[in-house]
């Protein structure tokens, strides 16, 4: 980095000019074979305040959902409109990398189809020139943050600042399993 260059991340307030951001991809958004998905969106599900019975319902349901790429070309259609919007007003937009087929990302304990990487402001935060990943609770975007290490590593060799949360093991314990 040249002396007085800018640090390409710099995020101080909410209010001074978008000159830069990230915009993810849904290039994959069927969640139905994690568990650890329908345990982390359980109170969202119909019906769960009510009965453990209509919990259960709710979550057999559930299970069953599968988006079809009809949601995913329409999201990709929308977030289309809303990169050339940023861009129409004069901010650089840049996208995490793009995979073509769906991987199982797994460890020793648990596997998974890999998620999306849709909502970058799930797992990071800028704060001043440091960008700070924090850690998945799903399964299925346990590796979502090696989407987004080509721009993020071209940001820290430009002088940005990156710090990585300790990841949990996503162990069936780590989940409260009576809301399944």
């Amino acid at each position: 980095m040249s002396e007085g260059s800018p640090v390409p991340v710099s995020s101080h307030d909410e209010w001074g000019p978008l000159r830069e951001v990230v915009v993810g991809t849904p290039y994959h958004l069927d969640y139905h074979e994690d568990a650890s998905f329908r345990l982390f969106f359980h109170q969202n599900l119909p019906g769960e305040a009510e009965s453990p019975g209509a919990r259960a319902a709710a979550n057999r349901l559930f299970r069953n959902v599968r988006p079809g790429n009809r949601l995913k070309d329409e999201c990709a259609e929308d977030l289309s409109a809303f990169v050339a919007v940023l861009e129409d007003y004069g901010a650089l937009v840049r996208r995490p990398s793009v995979l073509t087929e769906v991987p199982v990302v797994q460890t020793p304990y648990w596997s998974a189809p890999m998620g999306h990487a849709l909502m970058p402001r799930d797992l990071f935060l800028v704060v001043g020139d440091e960008i700070i990943e924090t850690s998945p609770s799903v399964r299925a975007r346990y590796f979502e943050g090696d989407l987004y290490k080509e721009l993020f590593t071209e940001y820290m060799n430009r002088g940005a600042r990156w710090t990585l949360a300790p990841r949990s093991r996503l162990l069936e314990r780590n989940f409260d399993s009576t809301m399944s």
